[in-house]
C-alpha cells in the first residue's frame, strides 16, 4: 500500500505531465450529455477499489493482516486517500506534501496484531 501511494504522489506531481490523475478527475465536471465518459471513469475507479480489496483479502489469507480485517472498509479508505491526493495535486500540492500525507495514511495501516476497532 505504501509503495502504491508513494508512486501515486510521485506520478501526480511529475512536472512533465498534467497534475493529478485522469481517472480520478475526468468526468467529474462533465455536462449531463457526457454520461458515457462519467460511466467509464466510474468503472475505472470501481475497478481500483475491487482490485485493492482483493489484494487486502489475499493479505488476510496469507496472514499478513488479521483475518478479521474489514477489507472493503480498508480498500475504501485507501482509495479515498488516493483520490484525495489526486485532487490535492491538481490544486498544486507538492510531492513533499503528498508524501507526508502518505506517511500519515500509513499510520492507519493495520499490522497483524493491530486492534480492529470496537
Amino acid at each position: 500500500m505504501q509503495r502504491l501511494l508513494e508512486t501515486a504522489a510521485d506520478e501526480f506531481t511529475r512536472p512533465d505531465r498534467p497534475s493529478g490523475c485522469m481517472i480520478a478527475l475526468a468526468g467529474t465536471q462533465c455536462s449531463p450529455g457526457a454520461r458515457p465518459v462519467q460511466d467509464l471513469m466510474r468503472g475505472c475507479r470501481e475497478a481500483w477499489h475491487a482490485s485493492l480489496q482483493a489484494r487486502i483479502l489475499r493479505s488476510t489469507e496469507d496472514g499478513e493482516l488479521a483475518s478479521d480485517t474489514d477489507a472493503a472498509a480498508l480498500a475504501t479508505f485507501y482509495v479515498t486517500v488516493l483520490l484525495g491526493m489526486s485532487v490535492q495535486a491538481r490544486d498544486g500540492a507538492s510531492r513533499e506534501s503528498l508524501r507526508a500525507a502518505v506517511e500519515a495514511a500509513m499510520r492507519a495501516w493495520p499490522g497483524p496484531g493491530a486492534p480492529r476497532g470496537p
